[in-house]
């Protein structure tokens, strides 16, 4: 995902003042990042850190979206070595 990490941040927007909440406007973004295959199977995800920086959201926000999308298959989660876009988006 380094390779095009800006492009992919930048085009995610949070709206604070909107009645979803900043989790679910978060995890709508990155859904549709990964389903329009913004996304590729097998990109690793920025840490979460950098992610909540990024976007001006609490790290706890991003890893509340992250945890979603890891439990709907659509990343994975590897010990050690970060969160990518899961393969079984190929399928």
């Amino acid at each position: 995902m380094k390779r095009h990490a800006g492009a992919v941040l930048s085009s995610i927007k949070i709206d604070k003042t909107a009645e979803k909440k900043i989790s679910i406007q978060l995890y709508m973004a990155l859904r549709d990042l990964l389903l329009t295959g913004a996304l590729t199977p097998g990109d690793r995800m920025p840490a979460t850190r950098t992610l909540a920086q990024e976007i001006g959201v609490s790290r706890t926000t991003v890893i509340d979206a992250t945890d979603r999308l890891i439990s709907e298959g659509l990343l994975e989660a590897r010990v050690g070595a970060g969160t990518f876009v899961s393969e079984a988006l190929n399928a």
